[in-house]
């Protein structure tokens, strides 16, 4: 053995140098660098800075740099947004001259632990090599080089989400923070909703002398087709949202009239979706609201918001805002009953399908024949073995559909008939109106008279009147009246009374259909004249709720109507 080692020594010797010259001399390299905000310039970690960095110590380590990528982006983002990321690895993996990567620092690689060491292994298993200029350099393969790499991936990871919780700190303060000069709250970033814009101003200067700028939102003056955008906005909330429109209806109104859309050439449906959601009309109110979604675009809990009061200019009041979306929970509740509609219209059974309820779990009511009788039973009793929510209890099928007929033309015809039966529910459902909404049909009437007292105690006060304490005590609580009756001018409408003429065209159509009607014209008449029906299986007993226009209840005690379940159900 050791007469031939000499002999191996001289045979490889000349090929290592070689090989060892030619792997140095041959590292092809992209170059990357990343910044995620402006302070990171200010500390000399701008992208020039960086790449100048890496050109420097390529050129003195004998590395050939075939491109260079760069990204103004934060590293700890959604990944599939990193674009540039993205183009620079397809390049590095795609290239078979290139086998390492160039950083400044790892954390401008990445600053997600366990996606940059999965990202890294997956490189080497490709034969490239992550190079940074300020990390140590790492024998991944060796038990040290695996911890320090691991340390040194949590250190930038720890220290990211360390910068995103005193981010989170300052933008929470800074939301609830008033602007002095203006009064209004200052906005923390970013693109304010439809009918807003952003106002940029600067206030004072920080330690190192630069100025410090804040933003607050004001409406958005910006003329389009005869009207600024905010009052677009206004227009569209009050006059058409909140009385009923539809999101196609906004969407084509905004379209039709050339209002500029927020993003691309066209108004669509999921931006109204988005403006009516309960966040943005709080904003539409004048709150400030901020927190609302996480980074995967999934809200958190009301709890987790920060709402402002008084935090911008409103557009809207708080009754319109509700207004909207009581008319939203409304539609929403027809397009279910719609969906239903439309699995169960051929059905021979006229109340299936969502329109009649379980009032002890809220199943929907469905038809099953046994012994050759068509019953409504709960959906959660067939076929379970008495392991439905309860005793189940059988309603006749003919029986019920009758009653729900019959009812409604009796309601009919005295709707049509009757002027004093509906004078009487016309001035019920005003009342119930009247509680409901705040609104006062006589508030113009009323402002005027206030305003008329207040000219009268302040001519008194001019023409000498002695007692000013109580001239001043009148006054602050008519001006307090005033802006009450002035803050009912904004709910308007009227109730929906029942109108003669709407429910004598209503028993036409019913006749006309009941007689004459295939089973799904009659499923899709009732499903549109009657709100609801209700089983409450303890007393025996079924609520309906009519529509005629406005809702008007008829109630069944089960007698002899009901068929108790036999032994054995």
């Amino acid at each position: 053995m050791s007469q031939i080692k000499p002999l191996i020594d001289h045979l490889i010797s000349d090929t290592m140098l070689e090989d060892s010259n030619s792997v140095r001399g041959e590292i092809n390299a992209v170059a990357w660098a990343r910044v995620s905000t402006d302070m990171q310039e200010d500390r000399g970690l701008s992208l020039p800075q960086q790449l100048k960095e890496i050109r420097e110590y390529a050129s003195n380590e004998g590395i050939h740099i075939v491109e260079e990528y760069s990204e103004a982006a934060s590293a700890y983002q959604k990944y599939d947004k990193r674009i540039k990321f993205h183009e620079m690895l397809k390049r590095a993996k795609s290239d078979t001259n290139v086998n390492a990567i160039l950083v400044h620092d790892l954390s401008r690689f990445s600053r997600d632990s366990l996606r940059a060491k999965e990202l890294m292994r997956e490189l080497r298993s490709a034969g490239i090599r992550v190079i940074s200029l300020n990390d140590p350099e790492l024998d991944p393969d060796s038990v040290a080089g695996t911890y320090l790499e691991a340390i040194l991936l949590a250190k930038n990871e720890a220290y990211s989400k360390d910068i995103a919780f005193h981010t989170k700190k300052g933008c929470r303060a800074n939301v609830q923070t008033y602007d002095p000069e203006t009064g209004w709250a200052y906005w923390n970033g970013g693109q304010p909703i439809w009918g807003y814009s952003i106002k940029r101003f600067k206030r004072g200067n920080d330690r190192s002398g630069k100025p410090i700028y804040k933003s607050i939102v004001v409406p958005d003056d910006t003329v389009v087709e005869g009207k600024t955008v905010s009052e677009w906005a206004k227009y569209c909330l009050v006059e058409l949202a909140a009385k009923g429109a539809s999101l196609d209806e906004l969407r084509d109104f905004c379209n039709e009239h050339n209002i500029p859309a927020r993003r691309g050439d066209y108004w669509h449906t999921s931006t109204w979706h988005s403006l009516l959601q309960p966040h943005a009309l709080l904003k539409y109110c004048g709150y400030g609201v901020w927190n609302v979604h996480k980074r995967n675009g999934k809200k958190r809990p009301v709890a987790d918001w920060v709402i402002v009061e008084n935090a911008q200019e409103p557009l809207i009041s708080e009754e319109i805002a509700r207004a909207i979306t009581d008319s939203r929970k409304e539609k929403r509740l027809l397009h279910s009953f719609d969906r239903g509609y439309s699995k169960s219209k051929d059905s021979p059974y006229l109340l299936s399908g969502g329109l009649f309820t379980c009032g002890r779990c809220t199943s929907n009511m469905q038809g099953l024949k046994k012994k050759g009788y068509g019953y409504y039973v709960c959906g959660s009793q067939p076929y379970r073995k008495g392991m439905g929510c309860g005793t189940a209890v059988y309603v006749p099928q003919d029986w019920l559909e009758d009653l729900v007929i019959d009812g409604l033309q009796e309601l009919l015809k005295l709707s049509a008939a009757s002027k004093s039966f509906v004078s009487r529910i016309n001035s019920d459902i005003e009342a119930i109106w009247l509680s409901g909404t705040g609104c006062d049909t006589r508030v113009e009437e009323k402002l005027k008279q206030v305003e008329s007292e207040i000219t009268n105690i302040r001519n008194a006060l001019l023409k000498g009147l002695d007692d000013i304490t109580w001239a001043n005590k009148k006054l602050s609580q008519l001006n307090h009246d005033k802006k009450q009756l002035e803050s009912m001018l904004d709910v308007s409408g009227n109730p929906p009374l029942i109108d003669q003429d709407i429910a004598a065209s209503y028993l036409t159509d019913l006749h006309h259909v009941m007689d004459k009607g295939e089973n799904k014209a009659k499923k899709k008449f009732l499903r549109s004249r009657v709100r609801d029906i209700k089983l409450a299986p303890d007393r025996l007993q079924v609520e309906v709720t009519y529509n005629v226009p406005g809702p008007l209840v008829k109630s069944s005690i089960a007698g002899g109507g009901f068929e108790p379940p036999t032994s054995g159900l």
